[in-house]
Formats: C-alpha cells, structure tokens, sequence
C-alpha cells in the first residue's frame, strides 16, 4: 500500500476504535440519564473551610430538592446572617428565590421567613448583597407584592448607582 492509503486505512482503524470504545461506555453505564443532571459544586479557594461547606450543601442538596424541609430553610437564614463571605451569603439568597420561585412544597413559616430574608436584604448596605436581593426579589415572585415594589421603586434613587441602576432594570407590574 501506498503511503496514503495506510494513512486513511489507519484513520478508519483508530475511528472504529474511538466508537467501539464510546459504544462500550455508553453500554457500561448505562447510558445517558434523562433530564438534566446537577451540577456538582466543588470548593474554591477563595472560600473559607466553612464557606465551602456552606455553598456545597446549598448547591449540592438543597436547591435540588423539590420541597423545603424546615431545617434547610432555618439553614439558608443562618447563613445569610451569621458568613462573613458574601458570596456564601448570596448562594443562600438564590437557593431561597429558587424555592420560592419554583414553588416548592415547604410550611408556611419556612415560607415567610424565606420571604423575610429575602425583603430585608434589599436593604443591606453591601452593594452585591442589595443587587442580588433585587434579582431573587424578581426569581421568587416576591416583585408581585406591592411593599416589594415600593421597596424597589425606593431603591431606583439609591445614592449606590449599581444598585439604583439594577432596580431601575426591575421589571415592576404596571410599568411598560
């Protein structure tokens, strides 16, 4: 055989390879599973120990549940109130907005004082805690309530003009 023709016979070869072995896996595995799968989050640096854990069970078990046990909700508040790290912070704001907005089953003081959480951030002095508070305000349907709104109508004239600038993007009922 020529030269060309070994590189062809060769690129057939390794194909046939890659797809027994891609067959093989799919085989072994079971194939793909339906529906999306969770991201796992894994620890970063810039987290504390705590911070880490904090954000992993948040984004490893709880925001992939369809209802809200009690616990987990007491757990988001604590976390809110209690981390020194803002990013852990917002991570628990999500999680409540996502159950909120999703409408998982949960009592209904787990309910309240996930809405509590999220209404009193809007007015947190720290800018990525206030502008996340506006999107999770807006993710949970928590917009719809009229104190809500004023709160959001208040905040479009912050002297911040991050946070004036995010609530003035807040799309309120009534407004065009």
């Amino acid at each position: 055989m020529e030269n060309g023709a070994r590189l062809v016979f060769r690129g057939f070869v390794g194909a046939a390879v890659l797809v027994a072995a891609a067959v093989g896996g799919y085989l072994l595995y079971g194939g793909v599973k339906p529906g999306p799968q969770p991201a796992t989050v894994t620890p970063t640096a810039e987290l504390t120990a705590e911070g880490n854990d904090r954000v992993g069970r948040i984004a490893n078990e709880i925001v992939h549940q369809d209802h809200l046990a009690d616990e987990d909700g007491r757990y988001l508040r604590q976390t809110v109130e209690v981390s020194d790290e803002i990013v852990v912070q917002r991570w628990a704001l999500a999680a409540m907005a996502d159950h909120l907005g999703k409408e998982s089953k949960m009592s209904s003081e787990t309910r309240r004082l996930l809405e509590e959480t999220i209404i009193s951030a809007l007015a947190s002095d720290n800018q990525r805690m206030a502008i996340c508070a506006i999107g999770c305000s807006e993710q949970s349907r928590l917009i719809e309530r009229d104190d809500v709104q004023q709160k959001i109508r208040a905040l479009r004239a912050h002297p911040n003009s991050d946070i004036a600038a995010r609530a003035s993007r807040s799309p309120l009922p009534g407004e065009g």
